[in-house]
């Protein structure tokens, strides 16, 4: 099975020219934690172009149990990128 993470959306405010942060809560492996997101949003042509990254701690959610706990091979810190492009849906 793939592991899924979710986030949801609590709410979003503007902090600067193009720049935002979302509230939310984030899930992995049933864990929820409450994050923020900053993010930039900007047209660019016919799309728009949404780019975040938040820092996460991986224990905080269970990921590399075990053998995998300590920071010999991954860092508990780690950069989560959001890289999105969005277009307009054709009127069908």
């Amino acid at each position: 099975q793939v592991p899924k993470a979710q986030v949801v959306s609590t709410a979003i405010r503007k902090t600067g020219d193009h720049a935002y942060e979302a509230d939310g809560t984030l899930t992995i492996k049933g864990i929820i934690q409450t994050v923020t997101l900053p993010f930039t949003l900007a047209e660019e042509g016919d799309h728009w172009h949404a780019y975040g990254k938040i820092q996460l701690i991986r224990t905080n959610y269970n990921i590399g149990a075990h053998g995998w706990s300590g920071e010999n091979y991954v860092k508990h810190a780690v950069d989560v990128v959001i890289d999105l492009q969005a277009t307009k849906a054709p009127d069908l």
